[in-house]
């Protein structure tokens, strides 16, 4: 193996809670839809090949606007 890969395999990687991050990230928009949509435009620019969408209804709160 080269050094330049051999170096890149030992990288350590940082730690990321996703649904953490993406909490944080939503309190920069105003709309839920908005962050939907630039979730979805970063993994097609970061290359996904697979994107999956999961929203559930919170039936505890009824009179809640659905995204």
């Amino acid at each position: 193996m080269m050094n330049k890969e051999k170096e890149l395999k030992n990288r350590r990687r940082p730690q990321v809670i996703e649904a953490h991050e993406f909490l944080e990230i939503t309190h920069d928009f105003t709309d839920p839809k908005d962050a939907i949509r630039e979730a979805i435009s970063n993994a097609i620019d970061w290359g996904a090949t697979e994107i999956n969408v999961i929203i559930t209804e919170d039936r505890t709160r009824p009179d809640e606007e659905l995204v």
